[in-house]
């Protein structure tokens, strides 16, 4: 957080004004967070099956106010926010024609809410004053999903699937003296379908290639493919992969109607690549692999302080790259330390993240993304001696 970064600096930090000196750090900050989840299933005939699971969290915590023009104003307990998230779904599956049919159909959604009041956050345009204020945003997706897999043969598999999902958001702001917002109040709604085969040739490569159309409401509809590959060989444990895609995306209603929103955000698009190597070692006690990877953005939603950002989103706004690179590097592997009992596994990724728009205007032009570590690594320890338990530390 903002203490947190600003008590380290050698340099003076200021508040609003650009002239009264960072007050000193409060001495009680709290922060609570609360969250629950929960699975169940129940078979009531052969091959057919019912699944519940249900997830979600609450959390309240007090920040410090970038806005303030007063030291006082700071770290006063107006400051805060309240957030509650709730997602669940039911999912009913049955096996057909000696399980050579497997259908899924999901019943799904979520519902979130946030409040954050910030004191001297909204301003009179009359008056020019400032004044504490409430920002809200609830938000919420329900849909339904159906996909079915159909086992070929000596063909291979086929997978079907479709789904309609409807996703809502309602904005609002609310003023301790006096205020002109106008609250507003959204809903897009996305049908989807998708088919996937997968076969494989020689008893070593495995191959499958799909495709996937989503059309949205008032907006695009985007056709969109993948295809991958894999190539086995067993006898010294290796195995050669690849693939290719597109992606494409409309931003979300978060992204478009919240306080950091822009409601004029193009979709985004993608296309990747990927190729690796894995190998196992030691008799199947260790695996290598390495990776690597390319993707070119069009229209990349980015969160920063850019020029679409009102005089209102001081704190910045969702704005398009035009066009952006990814690429780069992963290593990872893991080692049987004990066999059965001890686990080590780690990875690390090099991440050349480009933001390519050459618009003299953009501070962001021919700079690295936002957000993007250049470097990243992570390592742990796992531990599943015991039936039923395991146990993991982790580091990154």
């Amino acid at each position: 957080g903002f203490p947190r970064y600003g008590y380290r600096q050698q340099r003076p930090i200021f508040i609003g004004d650009q002239t009264t000196p960072l007050p000193p750090l409060p001495a009680n900050d709290p922060t609570n967070n609360v969250g629950v989840t929960g699975r169940i299933g129940y078979e009531f005939a052969e091959n057919a099956r019912i699944e519940a699971g249900l997830a979600g969290y609450d959390s309240a915590i007090r920040y410090d106010n970038p806005y303030a023009f007063n030291s006082w104003s700071v770290f006063d307990p107006f400051n805060h926010q309240h957030a509650t998230f709730m997602q669940g779904y039911v999912r009913l599956g049955a096996e057909m024609f000696d399980n050579r049919l497997r259908n899924r159909l999901t019943l799904y959604g979520n519902r979130g809410n946030r409040d954050a009041w910030t004191t001297q956050a909204c301003f009179d345009t009359l008056t020019f004053t400032s004044q504490n204020c409430r920002f809200g945003f609830l938000g919420g997706r329900r849909g339904v999903e159906y996909q079915s897999d159909i086992a070929l043969g000596p063909l291979g598999l086929a997978t079907l699937g479709s789904r309609v999902e409807t996703e809502t958001a309602q904005n609002s702001r609310e003023a301790w003296i006096v205020d002109d917002f106008t609250s507003s109040r959204a809903v897009q709604t996305t049908w989807s379908g998708y088919a996937q085969h997968q076969f494989t040739l020689f008893d070593r490569l495995d191959i499958s290639y799909g495709g996937r159309a989503d059309a949205v409401s008032k907006n695009q509809t985007f056709l969109t493919w993948r295809t991958m590959a894999n190539f086995r060989i067993d006898e010294i444990g290796m195995r050669l992969r690849g693939s290719a895609a597109t992606g494409a995306k409309t931003a979300s209603l978060y992204q478009r109607f919240s306080q950091y929103g822009d409601p004029a955000l193009a979709p985004e698009r993608v296309l990747g690549f990927d190729a690796g190597i894995d190998q196992s070692l030691f008799g199947g006690l260790a695996t290598a692999s390495v990776s690597v990877f390319a993707n070119r953005y069009a229209n990349l939603v980015q969160f920063g302080k850019a020029e679409s950002c009102t005089s209102t989103q001081i704190f910045g706004c969702y704005f398009n790259v035009g066009r952006a690179d990814t690429r780069g590097v992963e290593f990872s592997g893991e080692a049987a330390l004990v066999p059965g009992a001890l686990l080590l596994r780690g990875s690390y990724t090099f991440l050349s993240a480009r933001n390519l728009d050459v618009d003299e205007d953009s501070i962001y032009a021919g700079r690295t993304l936002l957000r993007r570590p250049r470097h990243k690594g992570m390592w742990s320890v796992i531990y599943t001696g015991a039936p039923g338990l395991e146990l993991e530390a982790r580091a990154n």
